[in-house]
């Protein structure tokens, strides 16, 4: 058995999506609005990497789905957030 990705600080994650054209994983930090302004959601290689991290307006991040653009290839999430009760579209620009 063995770690893929370990995350420090933060309350851990709270939601999952993996992207099946890439297997990029998507990984929603939950933290309180007490403590940060902004929420995160890591991407991570089907290696572990990391990749890159998108901010959420809100901190407190629910939920994830990916929503591929077959056309263009990009590919943006649905992001549920509970502070605002929100849902958030936002484009992983990679």
């Amino acid at each position: 058995m063995s770690v893929f990705c370990q995350f420090s600080g933060l309350l851990g994650p709270t939601a999952l999506a993996c992207d099946t054209k890439t297997g990029n994983l998507y990984v929603a930090r939950y933290d309180f609005k007490a403590c940060a302004d902004e929420g995160m959601i890591v991407v991570l290689s089907p290696k572990g990497e990391e990749l890159r991290t998108l901010s959420v307006p809100a901190p407190e991040v629910t939920g994830i789905v990916i929503e591929n653009s077959g056309e263009t290839g990009e590919v943006s999430l649905l992001v549920t957030e509970a502070t605002t009760g929100a849902l958030y579209r936002i484009a992983d620009k990679a």
